[in-house]
């Protein structure tokens, strides 16, 4: 907002305000950003009793929500701020009546689509009496402050009955203006319910765990807010107490633990939205949870908050950190959960804000539970998402739920594995042994595992499983360990086709629980049609359509302000230092300024010939959207670009560099003129979006090479090498041999197939010798030849040497390999 802007907005209001208080309606509020804070404006809007929403670190700004009565006191303070929703409840109102139904899956209330509190207490009802022997009926754990229940429920396998098993809590609705959070947890309170029995997962959980579940922790204002806005909408926050001339206090402002620590986290003022009340646990529906928590050992505890896609830790008082290792812990489990759903996470006061006597710095500090406090939704969702946007919302934080119950106990899980082939060369031929090692790791904060057994099996008739278990015995909670010293052993068939995909099931069992994970590899040995790492030019060209920022750029990207949105190094798994990314930023810029913003920008890669061969395009990606509503793009042509087959469409951010491989010819009929393009936008432009490419290959897994022996090669004889190529007539071929089980070796022309340059030991096959014959040659018209020979010695000493041949075609113009067989196995008699 300009200056002469904001002595309009002073002006208006000071005419404004008086008549609005005087006619008794109810408080308006507007969505405010302040560009570029200051820590002194910070602190000027928080001294106002305001909470900050978002603190967004891309965009360079600070969103947070204020009441008319609020603005000339924030505009006299010198707080310039931009209003980016006037009246937010008509806001609210408005889209969620023209949004209509939302998706299946989840039961909607008549409040806009969510449910209104008796709807809730009906639902809760409804789940005692269809499933007695999984939810009790709700208990009161006190009431309010007008004389409501606040009710809980418990969901286990013998609800009504106290199991030492290990305990979880979750509530929501603590500000009254926040019901997608209660939603995500009917939805996931739902799902524990109806696939009970079904889901392996579900099933364990419910049976060993005790959760417990607070829907409304604030009844009388959420019951408020019903009654201003019964359409849904309502903005109201607080509590209803009343203070005398003014309503409510902020419960997440009013735990014992650090309360009042200071008047920026929380306000001594009763008016202002974030007034902490008149002593810790003076309201009711504080007093209610702290001692229903202190009467159970509650492990993990989760606060439910809408908006800013964060998933927060203690504490907020302060800029200080989980007690010692617990930062470590809190650390991994904020990557896990986080993993899916790209949420920002981090302690609450360096991540967001400044919060005093909030609930997740007293569950943590006081009543030992590791606590994270969600704030659901992005900045288009706010407070009250659109009814369309539920259960995407729900959805996108089951994942993180269900983990968060899981660490209440016990909790094993594949930390790390390797696939590690005879030679180690990484790449796995028909016959050849493969051995599996894991490491295992106790994430939970239970008890320690006795037994944790790791299984693989498969469905394949290619894997022939040799050694198939391991025992890793007692894993302490939050402990790791290995199969390194006895590697669970596969052999891969010798008649495996090249290019087939084999999967193995492995099993995780412990305490009762059966996890599975599939372990996938490939057979065969690839051939590069194209690869680019980008650290060269070779082709791509940038197209770009309304864009005004953001387009690709080949580059070395820089680190910049405001946490990992865009990538900060080139895929690590890769070689080199650059990779396409969406307009690289200065070191140290802000995102907001060289993001994605209009488009499509759109990179597309140079004519690939792909004709009589189907191939795999393998490719790193890098994706990032903020509030989830723009698609990151892979489409594929055969064409030359006239027309587009779609591959990916996501709105889902990718957790870091992800691999992502298709076969061309799911898509597309492979031929001379394959294209593939990347595109990301941001349309319309409200959205941080980055992306970054790296690392693109083309490789076949065809091998119509064939070779064979002409006789058997005994001692003092000389043998043929048979060529059998029919789809590569008249093209140039060459013969390699070594005596490494499953050798690998590089060609002339600087690409890679499944041998290397390691020429036998005790028998030279040094080109013209005498020893090997015509190892180069061209095939005739129909693809064969028999001119290779092998001259073995008459000497005793090589019976039972074993040895390995492979051939290779190259393609018309002798640059590139174009086929290369299976090794073929030679044992001297």
């Amino acid at each position: 907002m300009k200056l002469r802007t904001l002595f309009s907005v002073i002006v208006s209001l000071a005419f404004l305000i008086p008549i609005s208080l005087a006619a008794g309606d109810v408080e308006t509020y507007h969505s405010l950003h302040v560009q570029s804070p200051t820590t002194s404006q910070i602190r000027t809007i928080q001294s106002f009793g305001i909470e900050i929403e978002k603190y967004d670190a891309e965009m360079d700004r600070v969103e947070f929500v204020a009441r008319e009565c609020d603005l000339v006191g924030l505009a006299t303070a010198g707080v310039v701020f931009d209003i980016a929703i006037s009246d937010m409840a008509s806001f609210y109102e408005k889209r969620l009546t023209e949004g209509g139904p939302g998706p299946r899956g989840i039961p909607y209330g008549s409040m806009g689509g969510y449910l209104t509190n008796s709807e809730v207490l009906q639902l809760l009802d409804d789940w005692a009496t269809q499933y007695p022997n999984l939810i009790t009926p709700r208990m009161s754990v006190g009431t309010t402050i007008e004389q409501r229940d606040v009710w809980a429920v418990k969901i286990s396998d013998n609800p009504n009955q106290d199991e030492n098993e290990p305990e979880c809590a979750y509530d929501s609705l603590c500000h009254a203006r926040e019901p997608a959070g209660m939603m995500t947890l009917i939805y996931f309170m739902q799902e524990l319910l109806e696939n009970y029995g079904t889901d392996p997962e579900l099933t364990y959980l419910v049976d060993n765990r005790e959760i417990w579940f607070i829907p409304v922790h604030n009844p009388d204002g959420y019951l408020y807010n019903e009654m201003t806005n019964p359409n849904g909408g309502g903005m109201w926050r607080k509590n209803r107490r009343n203070n005398g001339g003014s309503y409510g206090v902020d419960l997440n402002r009013n735990y014992g633990y650090m309360w009042g620590y200071d008047n920026y986290g929380s306000s001594p003022y009763p008016s202002d939205e974030t007034y902490r009340g008149t002593s810790a646990f003076s309201e009711p529906e504080t007093q209610a949870v702290r001692d229903y928590t202190l009467a159970h050992p509650i492990r993990t505890n989760w606060n439910t908050h809408t908006y800013s896609n964060l998933y927060l830790c203690p504490f907020g008082y302060d800029n200080v950190y989980p007690y010692g290792n617990d930062w470590n812990i809190y650390q991994e489990y904020l990557d896990d959960i986080s993993a899916d759903n790209g949420y920002v996470t981090g302690p609450i006061y360096s991540t967001i804000y400044a919060a005093n006597g909030g609930a997740t710095d007293w569950h943590y500090a006081v009543a030992n539970a590791f606590n994270i406090a969600p704030e659901i939704g992005g900045s288009g969702d706010g407070f009250w998402p659109s009814q369309s946007r539920i259960l995407p919302l729900a959805e996108e934080n089951y994942p993180a739920i269900k983990y968060w119950t899981w660490v209440a106990g016990s909790y094993v899980s594949l930390s790390d594995h390797t696939i590690a082939d005879d030679n180690g060369d990484g790449l796995y031929y028909p016959g050849e042994p493969v051995e599996v090692t894991l490491t295992l790791r106790n994430k939970g904060l239970g008890d320690s595992i006795t037994d944790a057994i790791a299984t693989i099996s498969s469905s394949s008739p290619h894997v022939n499983i040799v050694n198939g278990t391991h025992n890793f015995g007692t894993l302490a909670a939050y402990s790791e360990a290995n199969n390194n010293t006895n590697p669970l052993v596969v052999e891969v068939s010798s008649t495996v086709p090249y290019g087939e995909a084999i999967t193995l099931d492995l099993e995780i069992t412990f305490d009762g629980a059966v996890l599975t994970q599939p372990i996938s590899f490939v057979a065969g040995a690839p051939v590069i049609w194209f690869q680019d790492n980008f650290e060269t030019n070779q082709g791509w060209n940038v197209t770009s359509q309304n864009i005004t920022s953001g387009e690709w750029e080949r580059a070395s990207p820089n680190p910049t302000s405001g946490g990992q949105v865009a990538p900060l190094t080139d895929n690590p798994a890769g070689t080199g230092t650059m990779c396409y990314v969406t307009e690289n930023s200065p070191v140290n810029g802000s995102y907001s300024s060289y993001d994605v913003d209009g488009g499509p920008t759109i990179l597309t890669s140079p004519v690939i010939d792909l004709s009589g061969s189907d191939a795999t395009v393998s490719l790193y990606a890098w994706y990032y959207s903020r509030d989830h509503d723009d698609n990151f793009e892979i489409d594929i042509s055969n064409d030359n670009g006239s027309s587009w087959t779609n591959v990916l469409s996501t709105a889902a951010n990718l957790s870091g560099w992800e691999h992502i491989s298709f076969t061309v010819s799911s898509y597309v009929i492979p031929t001379a003129q394959v294209k593939v393009r990347c595109s990301a936008q941001d349309q319309p432009n409200n959205d941080i979006v980055e992306a970054g490419l790296d690392d693109f290959q083309v490789m076949t897994y065809d091998s119509p090479v064939e070779l064979s022996l002409s006789a058997t090669p005994y001692i003092g004889t000389t043998v043929d090498v048979i060529v059998d190529a029919p789809g590569d007539a008249g093209l140039e071929y060459y013969l390699a041999a070594a005596e490494a089980t499953y050798p690998a070796f590089q060609t002339a022309q600087g690409l890679y197939v499944p041998l290397k340059w390691d020429w036998l030991a005790n028998m030279s096959t040094t080109p013209g010798n005498g020893v090997f014959f015509n190892f180069y040659g061209y095939l005739d018209g129909s693809g064969y030849t028999s001119a290779p020979s092998i001259v073995i010695p008459n000497n005793p000493s090589l019976i039972g040497m074993e040895f390995f041949v492979v051939g290779a075609t190259l393609n018309p113009t002798g640059d590139r390999v174009n086929h290369v067989s299976a090794p073929l196995q030679v044992v001297i008699q």
